[in-house]
């Protein structure tokens, strides 16, 4: 089977797009991507094609880069969206650059309306992240590595359709058909654990073994299978769980499994180590002692009453009147204002006592491209999602008005990417709220 039929294979047995989707392609001037970009200007025509790419600006070749995808681009007809990173971080590149590119394709997403994003991710990618998590260690789940698809927003979803096609039959499907395309140097600096795994690790296994590529990829696809399997029935026991608070009937082999699950949905920020899931479940099975508790953090902790779990918070932070720039929330904490008012972004399951009646709410679905959120003043052109369309803050406060001398004291609650949700005392952003997973609770000083 050659590259082209196996594409067509993968795109119908994995559904990952039809005749009707618009397409945004997530592209470098490698090779993966360029050869991905010729097998659907060549093969896939009926969809409209945008091309997205950053300028890191991390390499000296990395702005001829960006003049060469353009140039691709244009050679197929395909619109082209590039955008350069002026501003890159000392520390955490990284992560910084991570955020970044979310941030970018997000907006390329929503002003062509594109409903599927598609990235170059080959079977070596996922080779050398399997070998990576396998190292490092940690829950069987992560072993299922890069994914064939997964919701990127609530209109777009992110698709891998090279993901079983190894990467030296790409090169040699370039060489073959003439496609040019620039290699990228710093893929070659053993500085990095993926690069030593690619250029020292791998082939010593193909050296074994030829079809060691072959085989991880299908044993991440027994995997995911297999953690499918297993999401789905720890969702139903969950579900349940949520509801009636008992865990009298959860066997001790899963319980840990759900007892992660239920801690996540509490807060999907918290770190669990192996070793609180095994307290907790000898502290919930030790049936000489009904009542107690397991200390998570130092404002975290899990008691136990007899056959039920109940997730506690010990305190509130302050939010310094004297905040300007983005302060990060962690999910289900409560927070004090400067003016004494309050809120928490807490999950749907959590059960909060005494709030008061004239307490504001705004039901809410968060991904995790939404999180971390983050509590930030106003700033010069924030705008927030009505209905139909989109207001300036400024106006909604003039609207209210707000004196000019306080405007810089409203807080605005955002996502990751600076979406604002709540102008607090203010307005909600206007949001499709028919499924929710978190709420956001807003006390005002004088009802607090």
């Amino acid at each position: 089977m050659n590259i082209e039929q196996q594409l067509v294979k993968n795109i119908r047995m994995q559904q990952l797009f039809k005749k009707q989707d618009k397409l945004l392609i997530a592209v470098s001037a490698g090779v993966d991507s360029q050869v991905l970009l010729y097998l659907l200007a060549h093969h896939f025509t009926e969809n409209e094609i945008i091309v997205a790419h950053i300028d890191h600006g991390l390499r000296p070749t990395s702005t001829k880069e960006a003049e060469f995808v353009k140039r691709v681009a244009q050679k197929y007809n395909f619109k082209c969206e590039v955008e350069a990173w002026k501003t890159q971080p000392k520390t955490g590149v990284e992560a910084a650059a991570r955020v970044f590119r979310y941030t970018f394709l997000r907006k390329v997403a929503e002003k062509y309306q594109a409903t599927k994003i598609l990235t170059a991710h080959h079977a070596n990618d996922q080779a050398e992240t399997f070998l990576m998590k396998l190292i490092r260690g940690g829950d069987l789940a992560q072993l299922t590595a890069i994914a064939w698809q997964r919701v990127f927003t609530e209109d777009t979803d992110l698709i891998r359709p090279l993901l079983n096609i190894p990467k030296q039959d790409l090169i040699d499907f370039a060489n073959a058909h003439a496609i040019d395309w620039y290699e990228d140097e710093s893929n070659q600096d053993l500085m990095y654990t993926r690069n030593r795994i690619r250029h020292q690790l791998l082939p010593q296994l193909i050296a074994e073994n030829p079809q060691t590529i072959k085989h991880i990829t299908e044993f991440v696809d027994q995997l995911t299978l297999q953690d499918e399997l297993v999401t789905s029935y720890t969702k139903k026991k969950l579900a349940t769980i949520i509801i009636t608070n008992d865990w009298s009937d959860v066997d001790q082999n899963w319980f840990e499994i759900i007892l992660k699950a239920w801690l996540k949905d509490n807060n999907a920020q918290l770190s669990i180590k192996r070793t609180q899931l095994t307290q907790i479940k000898n502290l919930y099975f030790n049936v000489q002692k009904p009542q107690g508790y397991i200390q998570l953090t130092a404002e975290i902790r899990i008691e136990k009453q007899y056959e039920k779990l109940f997730y506690k918070y010990l305190r509130p932070t302050q939010i310094n009147d004297k905040q300007k720039d983005d302060f990060m929330l962690t999910l289900n904490e409560w927070y004090l204002l400067p003016d004494g008012g309050k809120f928490i972004v807490k999950s749907k399951s959590l059960l909060i006592n005494e709030i008061s009646l004239d307490a504001e709410r705004m039901p809410v679905y968060l991904q995790e491209s939404d999180l971390p959120l983050m509590i930030r003043p106003r700033q010069v052109g924030d705008r927030i999602a009505l209905k139909h369309g989109h207001q300036k803050v400024k106006k909604i406060l003039i609207d209210d008005k707000v004196p000019i001398v306080a405007r810089g004291q409203v807080m605005l609650i955002t996502t990751q990417m600076n979406q604002i949700l709540w102008i607090l005392n203010h307005k909600q952003a206007w949001l499709d709220t028919t499924v929710t997973n978190y709420e956001l609770i807003y006390i005002p000083a004088n009802n607090k």
